[in-house]
């Protein structure tokens, strides 16, 4: 399969800054390559049964359209003890005169509307689904990335092409590793690129699978104001398709350490880790600890040091019902540019 781009600038980026630690969900090693199969354990996330996947024309043909339904999970781990469904849309993607154009369908859950976000890289449009109603635009072209326009298009939707990887990187002056015993090359792309106001990007780290040719995570390191320090790791997920290796979802993990703790927690409050170190009491204690106003209703227990601010997110995309090749150019009418 010829080498493939995927989602435009914005939905690019987005995607490499969120993730975190759950135990279900196995996420690669530092500079190996994990399996192309490798998804969470979970079978309430991504069940075990393959993805379906419809390829309109030839098989060997070059992927230029990609839609997907895609499900959101996500779990904290300072609240959660499995991931929940907290989002859902429509994703697609196509290559129109050798422009990337990106638009995402989702649901408004509060007013039950469908919103819309289309881009080209160079700028992106928000309407509304059903009227076409523009909400308003913004550029999101961002001139100093301009040298990373191969590296922006790392949430690929198959096989990559390596050598021209390793080129751009050599062109570039990155810093290039390769690991034959790993499988894995690795690119440490500069921190200048990414670096933002209230934050400053320690490192960033493209690593490949060199046995299949695929992206197999992408890390960051980044210092937030107040000390804290956020690290991310995002994952895809492949699905072996007639001889070509399809994504099929994606697993981020961000864990945030924050050394600033909240003041004023008593140093005997009881610290629990799980739902099953929670005591359990009668009703009639229940009782008398309210009246004494000891206990008040809650939602949501806090595991581990409620003083401590630190925490894990994890977020898990599951594709369905992918469909290649089969993509209307008017499904990005919105974003103009002559379509």
């Amino acid at each position: 399969m010829k080498l493939i781009k995927n989602i435009a600038g914005l939905l690019a980026l987005l995607s490499i800054m969120v993730i975190s630690c759950n135990n279900n969900v196995n996420m690669p090693s530092e500079d190996g390559a994990t399996p192309t199969t490798s998804r969470p354990k979970d079978p309430n996330l991504i069940p075990s049964d393959p993805v379906h996947i419809a390829w309109n024309g030839p098989i060997t043909e070059e992927i230029e359209s990609f839609k997907a339904e895609v499900n959101v999970y996500t779990m904290n781990s300072r609240y959660d003890t499995g991931a929940d469904l907290t989002g859902s849309h429509r994703l697609y993607t196509k290559k129109i005169n050798g422009q990337t154009y990106t638009r995402v369908d989702s649901e408004e859950q509060s007013t039950r509307s469908f919103k819309s976000c289309v881009t080209n890289g160079v700028e992106a449009v928000f309407f509304d689904t059903n009227s076409d109603t523009v909400d308003f635009r913004i550029p999101v072209e961002i001139e100093q990335t301009k040298d990373l326009a191969l590296f922006m298009d790392m949430a690929v939707l198959g096989r990559l092409n390596l050598s021209l990887i390793r080129n751009e990187a050599k062109r570039l002056a990155f810093s290039l590793n390769e690991n034959p015993e790993q499988g894995a090359l690795t690119v440490q792309l500069p921190s200048k690129y990414f670096s933002r106001p209230g934050q400053q990007r320690v490192s960033t780290k493209a690593v490949f699978d060199m046995e299949n040719e695929t992206l197999n995570h992408i890390k960051t390191v980044t210092h937030l104001e107040n000390g804290v320090t956020e690290t991310t790791i995002s994952a895809p997920l492949y699905q072996l398709h007639e001889g070509n290796l399809i994504k099929i979802g994606q697993v981020t993990q961000v864990e945030v350490n924050n050394p600033n703790r909240i003041p004023g927690f008593d140093s005997r409050t009881p610290i629990y880790h799980s739902p099953e170190e929670v005591p359990e009491i009668g009703q009639a204690e229940l009782d008398q600890l309210t009246r004494e106003g000891k206990a008040t209703r809650t939602d949501r227990i806090i595991f581990g040091d409620p003083a401590d601010q630190s925490y894990t997110l994890t977020i898990i995309e599951e594709y369905s019902d992918i469909e290649i090749n089969n993509v209307d150019n008017s499904v990005f009418r919105m974003i103009g540019g002559g379509i």
